[in-house]
């Protein structure tokens, strides 16, 4: 195989039934002779219990461009996207979440695109999808005009729709290996820690591409245990860090100022999804947000309300708003 110009990188871990459909939606391209000399994907597995290795094997046999890596144990999400994208060896990179998929036609389009245009991050858009067979075999072009190029990364991150999503950012792999730094990183977030340190360090252009790309599942597995709260507080931290690295300190500054107010409703929801309620978690929150004595009093009064009850006003009110 060629020297690939797209690496899909897919970071897994104990997913196998989801995997598969990923990697259906992405070799259900190849058949596209010019998608598969130029594009590759590279699982790598962070020793996973289930059938990972198995199921990976299948399509190694058939497709010279899929490569699979096993970590001997599991090192964690972070540093599991980071060995994706070091063993890649395409030009560009796209992380891959393994229960995301890719809408049909979606490669040949980036494909030609990339080949024309030179950008440091490439964004896509995302939708949930409900009928997965039939995403995957569309049909539709992407027209040239859904994509939008910006040479500001102000300008990127406001109208580029660059959130901290794994599955919508593809990137030029030399420059992200420039910019990890594996021995410090806000947990979680290394990959995009990487893509907001990138931005305003370089000249190259920024491209979005306003078109559902990436089919998600309707449904997060993320949130079970509360964990949205810990995503919360760790994207709070990452972000107050945005200066350092060149970003815009008024931004920066009025976006941190909004965050005690979110913080009762991330609460609420992450109690809602069985949050563990540990001193540990109460200590976390007040280290955050004693700076803001009055959402911090709500918020440690939600906190103390037994998860039962925040669930059951939930639900109660979606079944009023369902009756409307």
């Amino acid at each position: 195989m060629i020297k690939p110009l797209l690496s899909i990188c897919i970071p897994t871990y104990d997913r196998a039934d989801y995997l598969k459909e990923c990697l259906d939606s992405i070799v259900a391209q190849f058949d596209d002779r010019d998608v598969r000399d130029n594009v590759e994907v590279v699982v790598s597995d962070n020793a996973s219990p289930d059938n990972t290795r198995e199921l990976v094997e299948k399509y190694r046999k058939k497709f010279s461009n899929v490569k699979y890596f096993r970590n001997e144990k599991n090192i964690g999400f972070d540093l599991n996207v980071a060995n994706a994208v070091e063993n890649a060896s395409g030009e560009y990179c796209w992380y891959m979440g393994d229960d995301d998929c890719i809408s049909g036609n979606s490669l040949r389009f980036l494909t030609k695109f990339l080949k024309k245009n030179k950008v440091v991050i490439l964004t896509v858009e995302t939708e949930n999808f409900t009928n997965l067979e039939k995403a995957i075999l569309t049909n539709e072009d992407i027209r040239e005009s859904s994509v939008s190029v910006f040479d500001s990364h102000d300008d990127f991150i406001k109208k580029g729709r660059c959130l901290g999503i794994l599955s919508v950012f593809i990137f030029n792999r030399d420059l992200w290996l420039s910019f990890a730094d594996k021995d410090k990183f806000c947990a979680g977030w290394l990959y995009y820690e990487v893509i907001l340190k990138m931005m305003p360090k370089v000249k190259q252009s920024f491209a979005y591409i306003n078109y559902p790309i990436v089919l998600a599942k309707p449904y997060a597995e993320w949130v079970k245990g509360g964990k949205e709260l810990h995503v919360f507080i760790e994207w709070k931290r990452l972000l107050a860090t945005l200066p350092d690295f060149g970003h815009d300190r008024e931004r920066v500054k009025k976006e941190l100022s909004e965050f005690p107010r979110r913080l009762i409703i991330i609460l609420l929801r992450a109690k809602g999804h069985d949050l563990g309620c540990s001193a540990r978690d109460l200590k976390l929150i007040w280290s955050e947000f004693y700076r803001s004595p009055f959402y911090l009093l709500v918020a440690t009064i939600i906190f103390f309300v037994p998860n039962r009850t925040v669930r059951f006003i939930r639900d109660t009110r979606k079944k009023i708003y369902a009756a409307k």
